[in-house]
């Protein structure tokens, strides 16, 4: 065999035109585009300021789990369901997780009720005190709002314990006012029973029993919220009792 080897042409034949006339030259490949088409591509190019596809991905996010799966587990108790906000915009839709059930008292009639039954506390203690009426219808006025306040925190509290939602918190302190007045009320009437004790625990008694029917909540959560409150209402006193402890200590000193 020979060792020759076939040459091609690396330049295409000239074919179609006339002898003597030079090929057209190819465009090449890179050549820029015409200046009217530039504004075009422009436009239909990439945004380069626009945010990214995965900006608004969650990382968090738990792409292995299945809702009804989770669902039937949940239904079938070999799940715990997860735990729901402990806000009022969490519970807007679904009244039965409302701690302030609608109804009576609302905020204007129980609001009433709070001032007439505050009001009948203190015309009861300016009757009954033995000395300083007015000063003693004074201490009382500032227990009745003190107590109410820590009424609202302690319905704070009690919301968040049993994962409800506190939706109206203004609702709540009248009607919590109320429960404080018929408390104070019951425990100033000069009843004939020997000690204090009984009138403690009647007026204790007309306190849950107003607690009861304003805010109209199951018995466990009933008894928390009065226990809560009843630990504020035992700081207070135990504060008033320091006090007076320091002044006749400081008084017996001078």
């Amino acid at each position: 065999m020979s060792d020759e080897k076939s040459v091609y042409g690396i330049e295409p034949e000239d074919s179609g035109q006339q002898k003597g006339q030079g090929a057209t030259p190819a465009k090449p490949a890179d050549a820029a585009p015409p200046e009217e088409a530039l504004p075009k591509a422009r436009a239909a190019g990439a945004k380069i300021d626009a945010p990214g596809l995965l900006d608004d991905f969650d990382e968090d996010a738990d792409l292995e789990a299945d809702p009804e799966v989770e669902a039937k587990l949940i239904e079938a108790g070999v799940k715990k369901p997860p735990r729901r906000p402990r806000t009022a915009e969490a519970f807007a839709g679904d009244p039965k997780r409302w701690f302030v059930q609608p109804g009576f008292p609302g905020l204007r009639a129980g609001g009433a009720i709070a001032g007439v039954v505050a009001a009948g506390a203190l015309i009861s203690k300016a009757a009954t005190a033995e000395t300083a009426p007015l000063l003693s219808t004074l201490h009382l006025f500032h227990q009745l709002l003190l107590h109410t306040l820590t009424g609202v925190l302690a319905c704070i509290i009690t919301a968040r314990l049993t994962e409800r939602g506190l939706n109206r918190p203004e609702t709540a302190a009248v009607r919590m006012g109320i429960a404080v007045s018929a408390f104070y009320l019951i425990f100033g009437l000069d009843i004939s029973i020997p000690g204090r004790v009984d009138e403690f625990l009647l007026a204790s008694a007309a306190y849950v029993g107003v607690l009861f029917l304003c805010f109209r909540l199951p018995r466990r959560e009933t008894g928390v919220l009065a226990c809560c409150h009843f630990g504020f209402w035992l700081f207070v006193i135990v504060g008033d009792l320091l006090a007076n402890r320091v002044a006749g200590a400081g008084a017996a000193g001078g």
